[in-house]
Formats: structure tokens, sequence, C-alpha cells
């Protein structure tokens, strides 16, 4: 079954000027998000803003992808070459921020619907960088704007998230692809996806479905894929045969490795579009004394009649491990069916 996220459009109008010069590309993902405010703003955003986008994610460590730095006025120039910036204001507050972000909405129409609350989330990509994304934040009043903050609290995380993605995916192929192996994995088992240079394919089998386990050193991260033929996907899509059956794979092909349930949490999502479970959480290994993180996608692709778990993981024990687990996450979701190719 495939699902469609819908996202409501956004509008934009910018008319602040920071040089005269195009700055150069930012290349590499950042997980900085620099927050230009009033002061008085502030004070009532700052705890809601950290709760979107500092999520703290055990790996085993705690561990947070986007981290928030407050700046003002003085501060605009020399950080409008910075990736992911953000402005935050109202209606009624008073300031250099107030005035800028206030500029960008100057028709009354726009006005008025900011007042209805019709409007509120205004996105600009590559405003002063090449690969920047600008989002500002406007709200009627400093309730309202709080308010709207926690109503869309997944909204905004995933902007940010989905535009790091897309630098992700351009900087991660940008150079050498195997795609020798992606076409053997095309033609062997009927799906397929981009492989970067440095990864090599460790286990392949047939037997009790099929698997396949691609892995990259320094440090230590690795993706399979493992799916299972079946005419009635609902015996299989339960987020206890998941768990159940990462175990399965963790004692047959990684030398006893398991989930730690405790940790480890199912929920309904999608991925490229099909609706699957998602599971996050640790992996463990009593016998060597590791573990870390891992994410795994299970869905049902009707036209092969099969269910796919899609799993990544990463060792990498003294270094922060969620920007390599998001580079994983957008090697799995280049997956693609030979179907889905075909169309293409």
């Amino acid at each position: 079954m495939k699902i469609k996220l819908k996202v409501a459009p956004i509008l934009f109008l910018f008319l602040v000027l920071v040089g005269c010069y195009h700055q150069p590309t930012v290349r590499e993902p950042e997980y900085d998000i620099f927050v230009f405010a009033e002061t008085d703003d502030w004070q009532h955003i700052e705890r809601p803003l950290c709760q979107i986008f500092e999520k703290e994610i055990r790996t085993p460590q705690l561990e947070k992808l986007f981290t928030i730095h407050y700046a003002d006025f003085s501060k605009l120039e020399k950080l409008s070459v910075r990736k992911n910036l953000l402005f935050v204001s109202t209606l009624e507050s008073q300031g250099e921020i107030a005035t800028i972000v206030k500029n960008m909405v100057r028709s009354p129409e726009m006005v008025r619907k900011i007042q209805q609350g019709k409007y509120f989330i205004f996105k600009k990509e590559n405003q002063w960088v090449e690969n920047q994304l600008l989002i500002a934040l406007i709200a009627a009043n400093r309730d309202s704007l709080v308010a709207k903050l926690h109503r869309n609290a997944q909204k905004l995380y995933n902007l940010f998230d989905k535009h790091n993605r897309k630098i992700l995916l351009r900087t991660m192929y940008a150079q050498l692809e195997n795609k020798k192996l992606e076409k053997q994995l095309l033609d062997k088992y009927g799906w397929s996806l981009r492989v970067q240079h440095d990864y090599f394919l460790v286990k392949e089998t047939s037997t009790n479905g099929g698997f396949v386990f691609l892995r990259r050193s320094f440090p230590e991260r690795w993706l399979f894929v493992h799916w299972v033929q079946t005419d009635d996907a609902t015996k299989l899509m339960t987020p206890e045969w998941c768990l159940n059956r990462r175990d399965w794979i963790g004692k047959k092909f990684y030398e006893n490795d398991r989930v730690n349930r405790k940790f480890t949490t199912v929920k309904l999502s999608e991925f490229n579009g099909r609706l699957a479970y998602e599971v996050t959480g640790l992996w463990e290994n009593e016998e060597k004394i590791a573990g870390g993180p891992y994410k795994a996608y299970i869905f049902y692709d009707e036209p092969t009649h099969r269910v796919y778990m899609i799993d990544i993981a990463v060792f990498a024990p003294n270094k922060r491990k969620l920007p390599y687990l998001a580079q994983l996450d957008v090697m799995a979701h280049t997956f693609t069916t030979r179907q889905e190719f075909e169309k293409k």
C-alpha cells in the first residue's frame, strides 16, 4: 500500500539584503540552527524551540541531531553564510529583528491572514548561500506564537531534517558510486539501492527469504535488506514480529546481536510512500560488549508479495553517532524495486 504525505504550500517574501554578493556554497550538512529573535520573544520561545529541535536520542549516550543557538541583530551578517537560519517574531514585537521579519509580510492581505492564524511558516531556500534554508515564523502575538510552535512542532523539525537529507544525498554520491553492485542487486534480487563506493558486500543469501548485508568501516556502520515472500502480510506486519525477526537476524548473521527492547520503540510511519513500521533503538552484543543505535523500516510491497526489512546500524565508540545514522538513513531511502525502477 502506498500513501502520500500532504504538505501545505508555504509562501515567502524576503526583502532584507545582507551584502551585495552571493556567498560560497554550503556543501556539507550542518546541525546548528541559528535563531534570530528579539530578546523579549526569545525568553518565551527558547524552551519550545529546544523541545522541537534538540530531541535527545540514546545511542547509547544521549545525543541530539540539531543544536539551537540564539543570535541577535549584530550577528546577522556574520551568520548569513550558515545553512540553517530561523527568524521568529510577532506582529506586536518591536526591534531590529522584528522589523526585518515584518518587512517580509508587508502586504495587508498577508498581515490579515497572519492575524487570522492562517499563515505562520514562511520558507526561503538559497537566500544568501546555496544549500541554505531560511525559515521565518510570524504570529499575531506572543501567546499565538508559542501555541503555534507546539502545534507545528513536527512540521518544523521535518523542514530542517528534510533539507539536511537533501544535502546529504547530493554530497554522499557526488563522486564515486558502486553502480556495478547496484545493478547486481537489481538483476539478482529484484531490488536495489544507491551504494557509496566504500561500502562492500559482506553476506548474501536467498535462504529463508533473502538477506543482503552491506558494510563500511571507520567507523563501523552497516545496512541490511531482508525480505520474506508472503500472500498474507498481516501475519508478519506486527510490532512483535519486527522485533523477533530482528533478533533472529542478529543471532544468525551478526554473532548474537540483539535488540535492547527497553530502549526500542515501534511506530507506524511511512517509507518511500509505503505504510511502514519504523523501529528505532539500540542493538547490543553482550559477548563482544558492544552496542549502538539502529533503525529499521518494515513494509509490504504488493507487486512482489514481499515484506521487506531495511535496517541500518552504527558502532562508533567515543564518536557522535547520529550523523552517521543520518547518512545511512539517506542511503536506505534510495531503495527501489525492479517495478519502480522500470517506471522511472
